[in-house]
């Protein structure tokens, strides 16, 4: 679908997650991996995917969100299994408006869930180490 002409201006970003346990550095690996790492690195093997399927570099981004995204509240190995994902989303060509350029529905969302977050419990937001590549 996304190879057609009809979705030739469309963009996909592609967002990694993980759950709230310590991640345990396996024998032999190099260095051990923080949540965002993971999660950065389990969307940029979709992305990859992606690319080798014949989508083009120019239309992916990449992002990691590390646990500061959770869909289930990381108590059961069942929750935590919810909270171990990768989320495709695919965006209409950039949008023109007196604001300036559309922003990634993904990162707008995080933002104002932060924010809501924030207003609720008087807590200062979370680590910011959200940092997507850019959409080329």
């Amino acid at each position: 679908m996304l190879k057609s002409p009809e979705a030739r201006d469309l963009k996909v970003f592609v967002v990694g997650h993980t759950d709230d346990r310590a991640i345990a550095k396996k024998p032999g690996a190099r260095f051990v991996f923080e949540h965002f790492d993971l999660s950065t690195s389990r969307a940029q093997a979709v992305a990859d995917f992606l690319r080798r399927q014949g989508l083009e570099e120019q239309r992916l981004g990449v992002a990691g969100f590390g646990s500061h995204e959770p869909i289930a509240p990381n108590v059961t190995s069942r929750d935590r299994q919810k909270n171990r994902r990768v989320e495709i989303f695919v965006m209409a060509p950039e949008v023109r408006s007196s604001a300036g350029p559309t922003r990634c529905p993904a990162c707008t969302e995080q933002r104002q869930r932060a924010a809501t977050r924030e207003q609720r419990t008087g807590t200062a937001p979370r680590s910011g180490r959200l940092a997507p590549i850019p959409l080329k």
